[in-house]
């Protein structure tokens, strides 16, 4: 349990502000042709340099590798 709270409060420190979530949500859900990917916060610089090359399974297969 302790595993857990500590990782709580990393992602507590370190996530988005909720305001630049809900702003990238919004966007998506008015968007005529919405895009697969809305990259938000930090470390999302990777994310979108590789989503031009690799196709978006690629992406989804190493996002649930990493988690």
């Amino acid at each position: 349990m302790d595993r857990f709270i500590k990782a709580m409060d990393h992602v507590g420190r370190t996530a988005s502000p909720v305001a630049l979530v809900t702003k990238a949500i919004s966007h998506a859900l008015c968007a005529r042709n919405p895009r697969t990917r809305y990259p938000v916060g930090r470390g999302v610089r990777f994310i979108t340099q590789v989503s031009g090359i690799f196709p978006d399974s690629w992406l989804d297969r190493l996002m649930r590798a990493r988690a």
